[in-house]
């Protein structure tokens, strides 16, 4: 990358971060899923206002509304908005005296935690010469904000955590190194359950793995990964609804096809995320004990039973131990759910972007 392109795409990130730190710094975990839409709303008329930016250095420019400016004696409108068929944000410039005329068409690929997993960009043939900047320009504006979200959505994370899944998934990950599958740990799922709900308590690995699934967009939906990540984080299953009140009844591992879950239609949400999770496989569920009337319970996808759930025959007692030497953590880790999907508490929430921008910059050059 020369050092002119290098200079720009510092610009730009750094624009972006701005703009998004100043407006939705104080934003907690479960609201990145419930803003999410104007979130990308914003980025988008971002994307916009930055592109008009680019034609206002041109010669012959001048500005006529908030998506049309005159260059060269002609007036040119700028159309954007989702397609309707997949998730792909179109942006034409089109003349529009001649809004018939061919425009070159290019596609920028963003596989990211945002909605759009693509962008094309349709530019009129008599202003070919702006296309590769104008793709450069959309390009990374999309991959820094999507790469802002992801920062956000990690750090947060993190400070959720504070303790309880970890200690769960580091026992599990120390057992499963031993036998070489390490690695399976990310497709575990620990959970917690009372007789009134139940919580996920994943950590950030887990949550990752999930997440870089969700982006491969198994299932059409009409919100991004983003959303459905944070809203799994932040379910509140109602017991009654769940598949693990069958497995708590009465403590034998169960499988379960999620198409029979009860939830499928008020959660549709929630359904597409664990099947994506499950990959097609059934969703298998573990008791591993209780306190009072806390139950903690493991899934994974059925197509894993052979490798996990001896390792959880094992380590049932050890895992238990861990549980209630945590108790009082599991208790903070719900609490912490509860409070980050309700409210906004900026005291918590404070600093939690520090550092982002270099993570940000990271992953537009990669």
């Amino acid at each position: 990358m020369d050092k002119t392109r290098l200079r720009n795409h510092q610009s730009i990130c750094g624009d972006v971060w701005k703009h998004l730190d100043d407006s939705y710094k104080w934003i907690a975990l479960g609201e990145l899923a419930d803003k999410s839409k104007h979130i990308e709303d914003d980025i988008e008329s971002f994307a916009i206002t930055y592109i008009l930016q680019y034609f206002s250095k041109l010669e012959s420019f001048s500005n006529a509304t908030e998506t049309e400016f005159i260059l060269n004696k002609q007036l040119y409108h700028i159309r954007h908005g989702p397609r309707l068929d997949k998730p792909s944000l179109e942006i034409f410039i089109i003349n529009s005296s001649q809004p018939q005329i061919t425009s070159i068409h290019r596609m920028v690929q963003i596989k990211r935690i945002g909605y759009f997993n693509s962008i094309e960009l349709h530019v009129v043939a008599e202003l070919a010469y702006t296309v590769d900047e104008l793709q450069e320009i959309v390009s990374t504006i999309y991959k820094s904000a999507y790469a802002w979200l992801e920062e956000s959505f990690f750090e947060k994370l993190s400070a959720l955590e504070r303790g309880f899944a970890n200690a769960l998934y580091r026992h599990l990950r120390t057992v499963l190194e031993l036998e070489g599958k390490a690695e399976l740990a990310k497709q575990v799922w620990f959970s917690v359950f009372s007789s009134k709900d139940g919580y996920y308590a994943i950590d950030g690995k887990a949550a990752e793995a999930i997440l870089q699934t969700l982006k491969q967009r198994r299932f059409s939906s009409d919100y991004s990964p983003l959303f459905h990540i944070v809203k799994l984080l932040g379910l509140e299953m109602p017991f009654k609804k769940s598949l693990s009140k069958y497995v708590i009844a009465d403590g034998q591992y169960k499988e379960f096809p999620l198409s029979n879950a009860e939830y499928i239609i008020d959660m549709a949400h929630i359904y597409k995320t664990e099947a994506q999770m499950t990959q097609g496989a059934a969703y298998a569920i573990f008791h591993i004990t209780n306190i009072g009337d806390r139950n903690l319970v493991v899934s994974f996808p059925a197509s894993l039973k052979s490798d996990l759930l001896p390792i959880f025959e094992e380590s049932k007692n050890r895992l238990g131990e861990i549980y209630k030497n945590e108790s009082r953590a599991m208790t903070n880790h719900v609490d912490r759910i509860r409070a980050n999907f309700r409210r906004i508490d900026k005291t918590e929430l404070g600093g939690f972007f520090g550092g982002i921008i270099g993570g940000i910059y990271k992953q537009i050059v990669s």
